[in-house]
């Protein structure tokens, strides 16, 4: 092998590095340690010299991607949106590239190579180490991922016993039990997934990422307005199928009923539903943020009325101020049938202390 790989060496995946026997001593010599260093090493060298005779081009690269862009199919699954805050009172929302699209993207940059190691593990935690290596650049993108050995439920099986206890945003009690084994791998791939998209997306070229997303919410506007109830009823379908979320609570979301839905609001709802599958969210969260935002919205409306209406409570009531009743509040015109009323009621008043000063009435 040249000396030109040795700019390597320092870089391998997983902590490489070169033991010298002699160094070390014969007791911390492990011949199966050495033998995995050894093809660990190799294999990166062979991946950086196949690298080095086939370049990527990055306009090939972009038209894969785009190309793929270009199927509604994928797009649909090409991005994420879920809640993020707020600012000034207004629900802000993130979107970006979902799982789905950082795999396409892998793909179509071609020359990384990805690698997962366990840094370490005890009965709590086990802690792992993602890298991603550009072999034309020799940039490695290094991510540690610590992985609990626990899990939410619900409730309890037979004879499981909690952790812990907390109340969820449904008012519910969540326990924290032990993970089984199935439940550990289920929570590992998710978050290795969401550490590879990130680690992926970083290093495609931030140009034709933006192209990218661009080019995907395009292609579902188009094939949405050509056949919005079609794409409605595959979203429903989707959100019933993988999480059980029926049409009434994406109403709940909405604010209105399903069947008056606008093409922007069908791109959420797809964002949304690719941020779930993603783990960047949940529903929980979702619906707590968009009632939230609502409630928001409903008190600055409330509040900005209250104080029109007291502004217009304050102005000086227009015509003859004796036709105003005193039933009324300060400030605000009688009705015509009531002026009329008072006025009657005015001239009674009058006729009757004539009539008392005259001595036709007992006086009190």
């Amino acid at each position: 092998m040249s000396n030109g790989m040795n700019e390597y060496e320092d870089h391998l995946p997983g902590g490489v590095s070169t033991i010298n026997p002699e160094q070390q001593g014969v007791s911390d010599y492990n011949p199966a340690e050495r033998a995995a260093e050894a093809e660990v090493r190799a294999m990166v060298e062979a991946r950086c010299i196949m690298a080095f005779k086939r370049p990527r081009n990055l306009f090939q690269c972009r038209a894969k991607i785009m190309e793929a862009c270009a199927r509604p199919t994928f797009a649909e699954t090409a991005i994420y949106r879920k809640p993020v805050g707020k600012k000034d009172g207004v629900q802000q929302f993130a979107e970006g590239p979902s799982i789905r699209f950082a795999e396409e993207a892998y793909r179509g940059l071609g020359n990384l190579w990805s690698s997962l190691t366990v840094q370490f593990e005890n009965a709590e935690k086990r802690v792992l180490r993602f890298d991603l290596m550009d072999l034309e650049s020799n940039n490695t993108d290094s991510t540690i991922i610590t992985v609990a050995k626990t899990v939410e439920r619900s409730f309890l099986k037979q004879g499981q016993v909690a952790i812990s206890s907390r109340m969820n945003s449904y008012g519910k009690v969540a326990y924290l039990v032990e993970a089984t084994d199935d439940d550990l791998q289920v929570k590992q791939g998710a978050m290795v997934a969401k550490a590879r998209r990130d680690a992926i997306i970083r290093a495609l070229p931030s140009d034709v990422k933006e192209d990218a997303m661009e080019k995907v919410k395009k292609t579902l506007a188009n094939r949405d307005a050509q056949d919005p109830q079609g794409a409605l009823k595959r979203l429903m379908d989707a959100f019933q199928s993988e999480f059980r979320i029926m049409p009434d609570q994406i109403e709940k979301y909405l604010g209105h009923e399903i069947a008056i839905v606008t093409p922007g609001e069908i791109q959420s709802l797809r964002g949304v539903f690719n941020a779930i599958k993603d783990g960047d969210s949940n529903w929980a969260e979702v619906i707590k943020s968009v009632e939230e935002d609502r409630e928001g919205s409903m008190k600055a409306s409330a509040e900005k009325a209250a104080a029109k209406q007291a502004a217009k409570a304050g102005e000086k009531p227009q015509g003859d101020s004796k036709d105003a009743s005193a039933t009324n509040a300060p400030g605000t015109p009688a009705s015509p049938a009531q002026a009329a009323k008072d006025r009657a009621r005015g001239a009674a008043e009058k006729m009757a202390g004539t009539e008392q000063s005259q001595g036709l009435l007992p006086s009190e």
